[in-house]
């Protein structure tokens, strides 16, 4: 993302029509919630976290809590700051281990393509990042309805 920083910018201008600041902040935020979420990863080791003992005496336990991978993650962004609120949520849900569908505004779907592509130039695997676009009446009310739906045969951009 910040090495195609200028050219994702000038998508988010043609589509909601922000000017040039504006956009160059939409993207250098998402590319930021990207590295924020990262660095929480590793600045607290996996969470992978001691909890405190069994407060009853006579009992000697210790407990420890494992933050898991939750399964499949849908993103439906907003028009307005369609980079950062695509690029926050999908970049949580990945390093946490979750795979991920993202379903744009209508208005927006060139910038949340240009997101899945810069994860598919880095190196995400295939089926991990799945990018699908359609009305948010049809496609995605089915997807907020049946949560299957997002572990259906959906075009898969990456």
């Amino acid at each position: 993302m910040d090495r195609r920083i200028y050219e994702m910018a000038a998508v988010i201008a043609l589509e909601v029509g922000k000017n040039r600041m504006e956009a160059l902040g939409d993207v250098a935020e998402t590319a930021d919630l990207f590295r924020y979420a990262c660095d929480q990863m590793e600045a607290n080791k996996g969470y992978v976290v001691k909890m405190g003992k069994d407060p009853f005496s006579g009992y000697t336990s210790t407990n420890t809590s494992v933050l898991r991978p939750h399964g499949v993650w849908l993103v439906i962004s907003p028009f307005n700051f369609p980079c950062a609120l695509t690029g926050g949520p999908v970049g949580a849900a990945l390093v946490t281990g979750n795979t991920v569908v993202i379903k744009p505004a209508t208005d927006t779907p060139w910038t949340s393509r240009l997101i899945a592509e810069c994860l598919r130039e880095a190196g995400l695997p295939d089926g991990v990042c799945n990018y699908v676009t359609g009305p948010g009446s049809t496609l995605g009310q089915a997807l907020i309805e049946k949560p299957a739906c997002c572990r259906c045969d959906f075009y898969r951009f990456l």
